[in-house]
């Protein structure tokens, strides 16, 4: 994410809000609507079942500058709350448990209440003063939470109201980004993908061959058990991701998808998109 800032931040066009409706994309997704030109900078899109509503972190130039916001959006995208929430920096990650918002926003997780529509905590990292560059933001089902370092790799996990550093690798971390938990795994793309074993902290280099070929991972997304959806920051297709199996390509047109988010239940995928614009997609597999 945070990375793709210097890659991607000369790409971004302006078009008008418009909602459509196309052919298949490819025999596997179908673009269903599009929202263009109403975001500034999007980055990672929640998807929030219990309101049916889709966040959109919006970075609006990367600075700590308090000019950051997310929006919301329908999940059927008729209805866009631009300026839905102000008061950050540059929000990035974005993460949905239950009446709870976890964004990240350049050195510290903030925590969002969705009923009272508010922030209610900001919890910076450790080593904030040295510029860690928070990425990204992934939560297991029992409630762990992790959070991605771009430029101090290293991943954090949320402990007692503190996050406190999980791993740090020089090398497998450089340029740490996308996270996904998936049951005892912790998935993450940076400029190279790897895998943690939640219990050792180690890598686990029989799913490393996933990602073989790839590199500079932005957003990841588990579409049906095992098979991972990821966009990358120099390649604008989307790319499926099968453990045994080489990465293939799922996308035939190009995406320039960001930090992607998944819907179990309508198997859709809704994807920041570079130009400003969000886009959800009918998976048919």
């Amino acid at each position: 994410m945070v990375y793709l800032f210097m890659r991607r931040t000369m790409v971004w066009f302006s078009y008008l809000c418009v909602l459509i409706s196309t052919p298949v994309i490819s025999t596997e997704m179908e673009l269903l609507w599009s929202i263009e030109g109403k975001f500034n900078m999007p980055e990672s899109a929640a998807y929030d079942p219990a309101r049916e509503v889709i966040y959109v972190s919006n970075v609006n130039h990367y600075a700590k500058d308090g000019n950051g916001f997310i929006s919301r959006v329908s999940a059927d995208g008729s209805k866009l709350e631009l300026d839905w929430l102000k008061g950050l920096h540059s929000p990035t990650g974005l993460a949905v448990r239950g009446n709870t918002l976890y964004a990240v926003d350049f050195d510290a997780l903030v925590i969002i209440d969705l009923v009272e529509e508010k922030i209610i905590n900001r919890i910076h990292a450790p080593d904030a003063e040295e510029s860690p560059v928070l990425n990204d933001v992934a939560i297991s089902d029992s409630g762990d939470i992790y959070v991605s370092g771009s430029r101090s790799r290293t991943i954090y996990q949320l402990n007692d109201g503190e996050l406190e550093v999980w791993v740090k690798d020089n090398e497998r971390l450089k340029n740490a980004n996308g996270l996904l938990v998936n049951n005892n795994y912790l998935l993450h793309g940076g400029e190279k993908w790897t895998v943690f074993d939640k219990i050792s902290k180690e890598a686990v280099s029989s799913l490393s061959p996933m990602g073989k070929g790839l590199k500079e991972f932005d957003g990841i997304a588990e579409i049906g058990t095992g098979n991972f959806i990821v966009t990358l920051i120099d390649d604008p297709k989307l790319w499926l991701l099968r453990e045994g199996k080489s990465p293939q390509p799922f996308s035939d047109d190009e995406i320039k998808g960001i930090d992607i988010s998944y819907d179990d239940n309508t198997n859709r995928l809704f994807v920041p998109r570079v130009g400003n614009t969000l886009s959800a997609y009918q998976i048919t597999r």
